[in-house]
């Protein structure tokens, strides 16, 4: 198994952990089960969270996404509906917004997405961890997506600037310290942590890599 693969494990892991808890159902994961393109893409059309982790690719000659032993076009995804769907696409390339025929997210956007966050790099699965745990919590708790987008975005990257030189533990308590209010302005974020902001910019690429489109007052209820 490769590397790409161990990752791409591990992330739907810890997001199936999450996903779990907070809302208390099981997840599946059809990808696994399924051996065409056709059949996965069936099971999830209608489903209102859906996942896609792995590597995407957006060149001029090929877009869509690399799930190991599926591969997805871009055209393959647009020819479904993807209406009232909160998709995510975590992994490299999948939030490609500067590749005009390879842009994913907005194509999900225009089938009827309502909210898809996309990542530039292969995010690193503690970051991921911190940034989906908190955006699940404030959608459930009714924010809005881009208001939790925002939120937990800004959390994560505090966090993963934290980490450096220390291990997850102690990156996660410095992090609750400096949010003693998730809503306090970043300035004052940024100066409790005793770090620049050029300084937290640099030690944190992977959570600087979440992107969003849509989500403008979309509710999961």
């Amino acid at each position: 198994m490769d590397a790409v693969t161990n990752w791409a494990l591990e992330i739907a892991s810890s997001i199936q952990s999450t996903l779990e808890f907070a809302f208390g159902c099981s997840v599946s994961r059809p990808a696994e089960n399924q051996n065409t393109i056709s059949s996965v893409l069936d099971s999830i059309e209608s489903i209102p969270l859906v996942f896609f982790i792995g590597h995407a690719m957006a060149s001029a000659n090929w877009a869509g996404l690399d799930l190991g032993k599926l591969k997805i076009s871009l055209d393959a995804l647009s020819k479904r509906d993807w209406s009232d769907s909160f998709i995510f696409l975590v992994g490299c390339e999948t939030a490609a917004i500067d590749a005009f025929a390879g842009d994913i997210g907005s194509m999900l956007i225009g089938r009827g997405a309502r909210c898809v966050v996309g990542t530039l790099t292969k995010i690193r699965v503690d970051v991921a961890k911190i940034f989906f745990e908190e955006f699940f919590v404030m959608l459930l708790n009714g924010s809005p997506a881009d208001y939790a987008f925002c939120l937990s975005r800004r959390k994560t990257v505090i966090y993963e600037a934290m980490r450096h030189g220390r291990n997850e533990d102690e990156a996660v308590a410095l992090t609750e310290k400096v949010f003693g209010d998730v809503y306090e302005d970043m300035s004052t974020i940024v100066r409790t942590t005793g770090m620049s902001w050029s300084k937290i910019m640099k030690n944190s690429p992977y959570a600087l890599s979440l992107t969003l489109l849509g989500g403008v007052g979309e509710r999961l209820a």
